[in-house]
């Protein structure tokens, strides 16, 4: 049995413009999730209230009620209104409501049904015209679910919605951005190819587009018929990739410096027992026979060391 609203919520205190609304409403139901977290409140009554305000009383629910609570209040209305509304006008004087719901429900929703052409051929149908897009398309169903579910549930209608498509609209301006987009294009070809003349601003965008694709095509012609390196270039470059010379390099040699400048002088010991390759070769022949003979058997006492049973000294040959 449907209780005032006031007897379920006796302590709740208002505004007074709300509490005057809410003063013939009736609380068909209440309920709640096993969890206690989310309670449902079924209202009705014979006329509209915004959902702005019904917002405003589920904040005020939970504030004054449950507010050490974690707890959503959630409000259900039924509006049973009189035969004077039609889906026509129940959308006109309700338009502003379902906006804020969609609004807070998703702004993809809220954005489809604010640019939507509405239409009632008839007392149970609701048209759609909406842009043709992909995001459209593939949230008109659930806009219609909405829709739907307010009209019929909510109101108490029977009213059957359809989505229409139509071209998505063009700029004000796209014209006047087309011709500008395409001058601009033909005077960045011009000067990629080196033209000294700049299409006039005057002329056709279309036109100018075309001259532009000739200039690149004859462009590209021209570096298609460029002269290919013969077999003396080829050779050149060939001896200069294998002489090990960069082109900075060839050009110090240019400018005089040399290739045997950068040689580095050898540094020679100053104790004179030190023998080094030079030295050697300007012994005497039996001078360098013995230094030979003993280097030998330097080396043979090394490796002797590493064998056992072998003896580490051995008389030299006379």
């Amino acid at each position: 049995m449907a209780k005032q609203f006031f007897e379920v919520f006796p302590t709740l205190k208002l505004d007074k413009k709300v509490q005057e609304l809410f003063e013939q409403v009736t609380v068909e139901k209440v309920s709640a999730t096993k969890s206690r977290d989310f309670i449902r409140v079924t209202i009705g009554c014979d006329y509209l209230i915004p959902k702005e305000t019904i917002y405003r009383v589920e904040s005020e629910i939970k504030k004054q009620f449950f507010s050490s609570h974690q707890v959503a209040v959630k409000l259900y209305e039924r509006f049973h209104l009189s035969e004077q509304y039609t889906p026509e006008k129940l959308m006109n004087a309700y338009k502003d409501s379902i906006l804020l719901e969609l609004k807070n429900y998703s702004p993809i929703e809220y954005n489809l049904f604010k640019g939507a052409d509405l239409a009632f051929p008839d007392g149970g149908q609701l048209f759609l015209t909406v842009e043709d897009t992909v995001l459209a398309r593939s949230k008109a169903e659930e806009l219609v679910r909405i829709l739907e579910k307010i009209f019929n549930i909510r109101c108490g209608f029977h009213v059957t919605c359809r989505i229409e498509y139509k071209d998505k609209k063009t700029g004000r301006y796209k014209e006047e951005d087309d011709l500008k987009i395409a001058r601009q294009v033909a005077e960045i070809t011009a000067r990629a190819l080196g033209a000294g003349s700049v299409p006039d601003s005057s002329s056709d965008g279309q036109s100018m587009t075309q001259d532009a694709g000739m200039k690149m095509k004859d462009g590209v012609k021209e570096l298609q018929g460029a002269r290919k390196p013969d077999e003396k270039d080829k050779r050149i470059s060939g001896e200069q990739a294998r002489s090990g010379m960069t082109g900075a390099f060839q050009g110090k040699e240019k400018r005089g410096v040399r290739k045997n400048d950068f040689k580095r002088a050898v540094r020679r010991s100053d104790n004179p027992d030190v023998l080094t390759a030079g030295t050697l070769r300007k012994m005497p022949c039996r001078l360098r026979t013995l230094w030979e003979k003993w280097a030998r058997w330097s080396s043979r006492e090394r490796s002797s060391a590493l064998i056992p049973g072998k003896s580490r000294m051995k008389v030299l040959p006379p």
